[in-house]
């Protein structure tokens, strides 16, 4: 979270693991500082492969409004696949 929440277009960010056939894959819920444009994806992708190894690289990015919270304001995690 700290590599990918350190990109300028990035707000903040939640990453979790999401359970599949084939094991256990990585998602991540975006929060983008400047609107979500359809080409940012990619972009983000590709940048994410120069400054993360491979098996830390998302298998799935959502680009959300915001992040869930509770009261105290932290980020509500078992919400994450609720998404």
């Amino acid at each position: 979270e700290n590599v990918i929440n350190s990109l300028p277009e990035i707000s903040e960010c939640m990453v979790y693991g999401q359970k599949s056939t084939l094991g256990e894959n990585i998602a991540v819920n975006i929060v983008m500082c400047n609107g979500y444009v359809e080409g940012d994806i990619k972009s983000l992708m590709s940048k994410l492969r120069k400054i993360l190894p491979p098996y830390l690289m998302p298998s799935k990015i959502n680009i959300v409004e915001s992040l869930p919270r509770n009261a105290s304001g932290k980020i509500v995690r078992y919400k994450e696949l609720q998404i």
